[in-house]
């Protein structure tokens, strides 16, 4: 069992056309637009402070401000004060909620981008989950991502062509534990290993909280 660390593909003239397929998202809207967006719809049952929007969306505090007031403008979100605090929310009843939200979900939130990448060998795949701290497993986190793959059928080549175009979607290296389900087994009988699996955040892909305790063979 070893790691792998898949890389977003780099900005060449040979790339343009791959790149151009992994974030198609960018001929709709701007990186900004496309971060607060993220923060917004990515969680929309709940409100956002300005600096909590900012500080998430990792794009400059007067772009951030400017998405907000143009996404209020057009009714996509809703602001309310808090205290002396103004909170942003997505608005469930925009007309086009419901598809941007969508849109979101699948094609910039962490769990969206991964299963996506995944879906195609999902019948190569025993589990598959992101795992590490909550702020690690953010969708507008800049870390690297740790992803742990129980396959028999996939291999360490395997790897990059499944993954990089998600990598490069996500603006972040993810760095793949790959394992047999026979590896997989023996391992979770070191204790330190599924103790931290245990007690790390985690974002099934594939699988259950249930394959962490019970043997796969």
């Amino acid at each position: 069992m070893g790691k792998k660390i898949v890389k977003p593909m780099a900005a060449t003239a040979k790339s343009a056309k791959a790149l151009a397929l992994a974030r198609p998202i960018d001929a709709l809207f701007s990186k900004t637009r496309q971060r607060v967006l993220t923060v917004l719809f990515g969680s929309p049952q709940r409100s956002f402070y300005a600096n909590e929007v900012i500080t998430m969306a990792q794009v400059g505090t007067g772009s951030t401000q400017r998405e907000l007031a143009s996404l209020a403008d057009a009714g996509l979100i809703v602001t309310s004060k808090l205290g002396n605090q103004k909170h942003f929310q997505a608005n469930p009843a925009a007309p086009l909620a419901a598809e941007i939200y969508a849109l979101v979900r699948k094609t910039l939130t962490l769990a969206g981008v991964l299963g996506a990448a995944l879906a195609p060998s999902a019948g190569a795949i025993e589990l598959a989950l992101a795992h590490g701290t909550s702020d690690q497993l953010r969708d507008t986190a800049p870390d690297e991502v740790a992803l742990l793959l129980v396959s028999d059928k996939l291999g360490d080549d395997d790897l990059s062509p499944l993954l990089a175009a998600a990598a490069t979607t996500l603006g972040r290296r993810i760095a793949v534990t790959l394992c047999t389900r026979k590896d997989y087994d023996l391992r979770k009988g070191d204790g330190a290993f599924t103790d931290a699996l245990q007690q790390a955040a985690k974002l099934w892909l594939i699988g259950s909280d249930a394959q962490l305790s019970s043997p796969l063979l």
